[in-house]
């Protein structure tokens, strides 16, 4: 298996999205999917989802809906404030309207306390 940088996974998702015309919500949906598919080969109990402000945590937001449609105890953590836009909010506010577990971490000293009360952690803050 061939591991990608960063630079060519955005280039693989540009590609994606003005030569195949797919959607960046598209693009962000399947990969909440088949993130859900990897999940739930742990089977946890209680998922904590730790999202960022960009599209990232715009994956985070996807993959928390999947996972409480599938009745998974999730709890979303917020580590860079509740302002997004684009893919992100619009995952966020699907979020909000479905009444999902949404938590502003403020202190940062707290982050440990919350890692360590999930069966499995998603990372969502950070990346590509």
């Amino acid at each position: 298996m061939k591991i990608c940088t960063a630079a060519q996974m955005r280039e693989i998702d540009r590609q994606a999205s003005q030569i195949g015309g797919i959607p960046s919500i598209v693009l962000m949906e399947n990969a909440a999917v088949a993130c859900v598919c990897q999940i739930e080969k742990f089977s946890p109990k209680k998922v904590g989802i730790f999202c960022g402000k960009g599209n990232n945590g715009g994956d985070g937001f996807a993959i928390a809906r999947h996972l409480i449609n599938k009745n998974y105890h999730t709890e979303i953590f917020l580590v860079c404030g509740d302002s997004f836009s684009g893919d992100a909010l619009i995952n966020f506010e699907i979020l909000e309207k479905m009444g999902a577990k949404i938590i502003e971490i403020t202190d940062t000293s707290l982050l440990e306390y919350y890692i360590l009360t999930q069966d499995l952690v998603v990372d969502a803050i950070f990346g590509t």
